[in-house]
C-alpha cells in the first residue's frame, strides 16, 4: 500500500470512528475510566497508558520485560522547542500533547475500550490522532508476528523551528549488558552498556540491536522509512539504574518548513540467543526486518 493511500485510509478509519461514536458515551477518545489498554499477541505483550496520551508504555517478550514503565520513562514522539523545552508523549512539564482521537483494532476488528482493558489477538494495532503546536501528529502501533511496526506522520502548515524532535523513544530495560548497530554500506558500532549516562550510539544507521544476557532475550530496531529532509540519527542512551534507551532524532537544531508532511517507519523484532552467539542472531533478524516490509 502506497503511503498516501495509507494515510488516506487511517483518516477515514478514525472519522468513521468518531462519527460512529458522536454522541456516544465514548466518543473520539476512550471514556476517563479506561486508563490502559493491554493486548498480547503471539510471544508479545504491550500496554498503552493514558498518562502517557495513549502511547506505548510496555513491551514483555516471552514474560521477560524489555519495555519498562516507570513514570520518566516515555515512549512515542516529543518536539523540543527553542526556549520552551519538551512537548509530547509522557512529557508533561510545559505543555501537553492534545490527543484527539485513539482507536484500537484486534484481528482487523474496531474494539470498544471503555474501561480498562486486556486483550488476546492474532493482531493488535493503536491508531492516534493528536496535536502538538503547530504540528498535527497520526501514528499507528501494530503488533503482529511478533514485530511491533511503528509509523508516525508529522504536518504543519508553519515554519516552526526546532531543538529537535524525538520519534520511536523506547526506554529498554537497564538489565541490557550489550548494543550492536549498523546499516548497508556502513561499519558496524557495538559494545557494553557500562551505567556511565553516556549516549553509546549517536549515528545516521540502519538497525540497532540490545541484548540483555540475564534473561537471553535481545530485540532489533529496524528504520523502514524516513523523509528526504531533517535528518535521522539513532541514538542509545545508557541511564544508570533506569534503562538504555533508543532515540531517532531528527531535526536537530532546524526548522521544520512549512507545508513539510513526513512519514517515519520502524519494526522491532525479538529473539532469544546464547551470549556467544546474539550478535549473529541478531543480524541475520536485521536482514529478515528490512525484508518484511509489505
Amino acid at each position: 500500500m502506497s503511503r498516501a493511500c495509507w494515510i488516506s485510509s487511517v483518516v477515514l478509519c478514525l472519522a468513521a470512528g468518531a462519527a460512529t461514536a458522536k454522541g456516544a458515551e465514548t466518543g473520539p477518545l476512550p471514556p476517563e475510566g479506561a486508563t490502559s489498554v493491554s493486548a498480547k499477541v503471539g510471544n508479545v505483550e504491550v500496554r498503552f497508558d493514558r498518562r502517557k496520551a495513549w502511547n506505548l508504555n510496555r513491551i514483555d517478550f516471552k514474560g521477560v520485560r524489555l519495555g519498562i514503565d516507570l513514570p520518566g520513562a516515555h515512549y512515542g514522539t516529543v518536539f523540543k522547542f527553542p526556549g520552551v523545552g519538551f512537548i509530547g508523549s509522557g512529557h508533561t512539564e510545559n505543555e501537553t500533547e492534545a490527543v484527539e482521537q485513539v482507536q484500537f483494532v484486534a484481528d482487523g476488528q474496531q474494539v470498544p475500550v471503555e474501561k480498562d482493558a486486556e486483550f488476546t489477538a492474532g493482531a493488535f494495532k493503536m491508531m492516534r490522532v493528536s496535536r502538538v503546536r503547530d504540528f498535527a501528529v497520526e501514528n499507528t502501533v501494530e503488533v503482529k508476528d511478533d514485530r511491533v511496526r511503528e509509523q508516525v506522520t508529522v504536518r504543519t502548515d508553519k515554519e516552526v523551528p526546532l531543538d529537535l524532535v524525538y520519534h520511536f523513544m523506547h526506554p529498554w530495560t537497564v538489565t541490557a549488558t550489550e548494543y550492536l548497530a549498523g546499516g548497508e554500506g556502513k561499519p558496524e558500532v557495538g559494545g557494553v552498556f557500562a551505567d556511565t549516562k553516556d549516549f553509546h550510539v549517536k549515528q545516521d544507521l540502519d538497525w540497532v540491536a540490545e541484548y540483555d544476557a540475564p534473561s537471553g532475550k535481545g530485540l532489533v530496531s529496524r528504520l523502514l522509512r524516513k523523509p528526504e529532509i531533517g535528518g535521522a540519527t539513532i541514538l542509545l542512551w545508557d541511564v544508570p539504574k533506569t534503562y538504555r534507551k533508543f532515540y531517532l532524532r531528527c531535526f536537530t537544531a532546524k526548522t521544520v518548513p512549512a507545508g513539510f508532511a513526513g512519514t517515519y517507519e520502524m519494526v522491532t523484532g525479538f529473539f532469544e540467543a546464547e551470549p556467544a552467539t546474539w550478535k549473529d542472531v541478531a543480524r541475520t533478524l536485521a536482514v529478515d526486518l528490512a525484508a518484511k516490509t509489505e
